[in-house]
Parts: C-alpha cells; sequence; structure tokens
C-alpha cells in the first residue's frame, strides 16, 4: 500500500508542477494517449486473462459491471455526469465543485487498480505495466485539477491536487485489505474489478489534441506505441495467465491475419465509392452500414451466400423505407411535416461532394477503427475461452439471448460484429440464430435512416427479413463457408502479414490525422475532429 501511496503522490506532484510552472501544456495529450494505449493493452493482455485464469467465465460480469459502474457514479455526483474539469468555465461554480468530487471517485478506482497491482497477490510479479498506465493517467488529470483551482491561489490548488493522491492511497488500501482478509480467492475478482474500473476511468478522460505540428503528431504516435508494447514485452511469466493469454494470442492472429488482405481491400473499395454504403444503409455513418468492408469480412469469414443474404435483406429494408418515405412526402406535400420529412430526407439520404478517397478512407477508419479491433478482441476471447461444442448445448432461450446483443451490437457496426458471429457458429453455436443476428441490426438500422415517417413499415419489414433469414438457414439454404470451424484456423501467409502492416499503416495515418480521442471516440457513438 505504501508503494502505491508513494506512486500516487510523485504522479499528482509531477502533474501539479506541469501546471503550474506553464511548461507542460505539449505534454498531456502524448501522456494521455500513452495511458489510454497502456490500459487498454494491459488489461486486454493481462488482467483480464489473470482473472479467468484464477476465476474463471464468472469474473467477466464483475469486470462488465466495474466497466459500467463509474458512468453511473458520475451521473449521481455530477448533473451532465462529465468529472472533465477544463469544460467547466467558472472554477467558483458548484458545477466544479461536483465534478471534483467525481474525480476524486475515480481516482479511488484508479487506487485500487494500483493496490491490486502491487500487493500481496503479485508478489514477486507486481504489474509494473499498471503502475506506469495509471501514473501516466494521472499526471495530467492532476494538471488540470491545478489549473482549474489555480484562480484561487496556489495553495488551494495544491491542496485540491494533493486529495487526488489522497483518494488513489484509500483505493489501494481497499484491495489490500480486501487481498489479506480474503487470500487468493477474492485477487481473481479483484483483477476483474481493477480491469474494468481502468478500462471506464480511461477511456472516458479522452485526450483532445487539437491543432497539433509534425512534431507533437510524432511524440503522440511514439506514445502509444510505447503504451501497447509496455504490457505486451512483460510477457506471461509468473502471471498465472499464460495458458490463457498465449491461447488468446494465437486466437487473435488466426482471427486477424488471413481476414487482413480483404478488409484492406474493402476499405479501399468503400473508399473509392466515395463511403457510400451499399444499397441499404442511406445516411448510416461510414463504417457503420453494409459497405464495402462488411461486405469483405462476411464473404472471408461466412462465404458468399451470407454476404449475399445480409446485403438483400438491408436492401429490401431501404427500397420499402425510400418508399414509404416519399409517399409520406407526397403526402403531407403542404404541411409542416413535409419540411421535416425533407430534411429527415436531406440528413439520410443527401449525398455529399465528394471529400476524395484518401478523405473518405481516413473519416471511413476513425468512425469504425476501434469497433473493428473491439471485435477482433472479443472473438479471440471467444475461442479461448469457449470449447468446441460447447455452445450447441444451448436452449433456444439461451440461443436468442446470446444472438440478442449481436444484432444490437450489429446495428452499430456491422463489421465488428461478423468475427465474433463466425467464431461462435465455427465453436458449435446455431447459425441461424446467429445469421439472424448479423441481419437484423444493419436492416433496423436502415428502418430508422429516413426518420420517423417511414420507421415503423421499416421496423416491420426488418422483423420479416430477419425472421426469413433465420427460417433459410435453419433449413440450409443458405451454405455456410466456415474457414473457423475449427483451431486452429490456417495461417494467412505472407499475403496475410502484408495486410495487417497496410492496416496498421492506415490505423496509423488517422491517428496522425486526428488523435487517440477521434479513433476511440467512435465507442462513445461520436466523432471529434481534430484535424
Amino acid at each position: 500500500m505504501w508503494t502505491a501511496a508513494v506512486i500516487s503522490t510523485l504522479a499528482v506532484v509531477a502533474g501539479a508542477l506541469l501546471a503550474l510552472s506553464g511548461a507542460g501544456a505539449r505534454a498531456m495529450v502524448p501522456l494521455r494517449s500513452f495511458a489510454l494505449a497502456a490500459v487498454i493493452a494491459t488489461v486486454i493482455a493481462h488482467l483480464l486473462p489473470e482473472a479467468l485464469a484464477g476465476g474463471g467465465r464468472a469474473v467477466l460480469l464483475l469486470f462488465a459491471a466495474a466497466v459500467a459502474a463509474p458512468g453511473v457514479l458520475a451521473r449521481l455526483t455530477a448533473r451532465r455526469g462529465d468529472h472533465d474539469m477544463h469544460r467547466r468555465d467558472d472554477p467558483a461554480a458548484l458545477a466544479v465543485e461536483l465534478a471534483y468530487a467525481s474525480l476524486l471517485l475515480h481516482k479511488v478506482t484508479d487506487g485500487v487498480a494500483l493496490g491490486t497491482a502491487l500487493g500481496p497477490s503479485h508478489l514477486g510479479h507486481g504489474h509494473w505495466d499498471v503502475v506506469l498506465a495509471v501514473a501516466g493517467h494521472t499526471v495530467p488529470m492532476a494538471a488540470t485539477v491545478a489549473l482549474t483551482y489555480r484562480a484561487r491561489g496556489a495553495r488551494t490548488a495544491w491542496v485540491r491536487t494533493l486529495g487526488l493522491a489522497a483518494a488513489m492511497t484509500a483505493g489501494a488500501a481497499v484491495a489490500d485489505l480486501a487481498v489479506r482478509t480474503g487470500a487468493a480467492a477474492v485477487a481473481p475478482w479483484l483483477n476483474a474489478m481493477a480491469a474494468g474500473l481502468l478500462l471506464h476511468v480511461v477511456v472516458h478522460d479522452l485526450p483532445r489534441p487539437g491543432a497539433r505540428g509534425a512534431g507533437a503528431r510524432v511524440v503522440e504516435l511514439v506514445a502509444i506505441a510505447i503504451g501497447v508494447a509496455l504490457p505486451l514485452l512483460g510477457g506471461a511469466d509468473g502471471h498465472g495467465d499464460g495458458h490463457i493469454l498465449a491461447d488468446l494470442g494465437d486466437a487473435f492472429a488466426a482471427l486477424a491475419v488471413p481476414a487482413a488482405p480483404l478488409l484492406v481491400a474493402g476499405l479501399l473499395a468503400a473508399a473509392l465509392l466515395e463511403g457510400m454504403a451499399l444499397p441499404g444503409l442511406d445516411g448510416a455513418a461510414p463504417g457503420r452500414g453494409l459497405g464495402a468492408e462488411t461486405s469483405a469480412l462476411t464473404l472471408h469469414f461466412l462465404g458468399w451466400p451470407t454476404t449475399l443474404l445480409r446485403l438483400a435483406a438491408v436492401g429490401i429494408v431501404a427500397a420499402v423505407v425510400r418508399v414509404a418515405a416519399r409517399r409520406r412526402g407526397h403526402a403531407h406535400a403542404h404541411s409542416h411535416s413535409h419540411s421535416h420529412e425533407h430534411g429527415d430526407h436531406d440528413h439520410a439520404g443527401h449525398v455529399e461532394p465528394a471529400a476524395g478517397p484518401v478523405a473518405v478512407l481516413d473519416e471511413l477508419v476513425e468512425h469504425n477503427g476501434a469497433w473493428l479491433l473491439a471485435g477482433a478482441v472479443i472473438a479471440a476471447y471467444v475461442v479461448a475461452l469457449v470449447a468446441p461444442g460447447e455452445p450447441a448445448a444451448l436452449s433456444t432461450a439461451g440461443a436468442v439471448a446470446v444472438a440478442a446483443p449481436i444484432a444490437i451490437a450489429a446495428a452499430v457496426s456491422a463489421s465488428a460484429t461478423t468475427p465474433v458471429a463466425a467464431v461462435l457458429i465455427g465453436l458449435g453455436f446455431p447459425a441461424a440464430p446467429a445469421i439472424a443476428a448479423l441481419v437484423a441490426g444493419p436492416a433496423v438500422r436502415a428502418a430508422a435512416a429516413r426518420g420517423r415517417p417511414a420507421l415503423v413499415a421499416g421496423l416491420a419489414v426488418a422483423i420479416g427479413v430477419t425472421a426469413g433469414a433465420y427460417a433459410l438457414v435453419a433449413a440450409g439454404a443458405v451454405p455456410l463457408t466456415l474457414i473457423y470451424a475449427r483451431f486452429p484456423a490456417p495461417g494467412g501467409g505472407v499475403l496475410g502479414l502484408v495486410g495487417l502492416a497496410l492496416l496498421l499503416a492506415i490505423a496509423a495515418r488517422t491517428i496522425w490525422r486526428s488523435g487517440l480521442s477521434s479513433w476511440v471516440a467512435a465507442l462513445h457513438g461520436h466523432h471529434e475532429d481534430h484535424h
């Protein structure tokens, strides 16, 4: 605990000194980007695998709850649920005090993660990747507090800033006490909770780069690379997660490398078509609909019959929605509702002047890159944790319960859900509900593309095509090409490695262009432009 207290204090003091001296403004974005990358990599490669190795799949429930809990807590302590103090214009306002209280609660969660990483359950293999990630996250946060309260005097700024260190020390003490009283049985659950809390807190506090020169962009890219490499360089030695981590790495490589060439081809095709989705998802943000990149992934993972099924289903919904919207517009041609319909049409169907393939590619990856990575990671976890044939034992209700989140996620990112559904089917999950889920999400999004006037008709047809897809697959009328029916899957060879390198280069370009915040902001359902 005392080591955690010292580290917390040093990080807080460093942030305050940077802010009050006026020398640290340019360091904030790289530090936050480093912390974000390091935390995500640490959670995926160490904390969660170690929790799973010790506590089984049940710890995922606590992990999910920990991801959601800080957001709920923030809404209870601040009207806008936002503890970013730069967004409060008046340092003396009640909103800032509520934001500070929320921030203290968040630093307690950081302290729990820090105390867990340095606690007795990790003797001999302390998670120094977690320590550096938390410290890197704390420095700019402490600087924010110091800058906010500087108007009240240096003493007030220092007292408020050191309050963060006290909160982190309290969190570390709670973690230390839990481990000492609960022995080894508590450690996996504490790791899962720490992973979820860290993931939420750091992703919530996205860096906002604003205008940046070439030098600042290079520094941010280097910081991100170090943050990702830091947890991976340590491997699994001494952590007790070696088996799961090895399976996870093998599964991720088996998923990503062979799929990379077709995904690159799909992204380039979508960019050349000016980012316009294939028939069906007018108005969908790039990468959210059934565009060329989604079709390429579906072709790779599930074969051409399923690709045609998804395209046809969404195309049918879109056609019905267009007709319904047009009829509604004619019926109210001289009313106020017609002007709203025209506005909906412009928002949903109007095609902006072509921005050029490179700009469209950047936007496409910014909107969907984080989702694609999340989908690949989740699919790899499914492969590592689910035994072949195990999903086949699910009841009909259980299969529907698994398919429902896939359908919801497919409405957000049709591309990202494709590998998850494919590996589930390969492991024995019933194909009909999985394919129906992949159809349902984009179909519902297509139904809502032109707004309320055509929503009812669109949703009715979306339900119909989803049911039709289920029936066709269940009857065996849609043959599946499952290259992931067994693991390890065949490697992608040289072509796959070249494709993966191209994907990394494209991702690096988008981060260079708009910063890491724009990439990750898509997970929150919004997009910030920081050209």
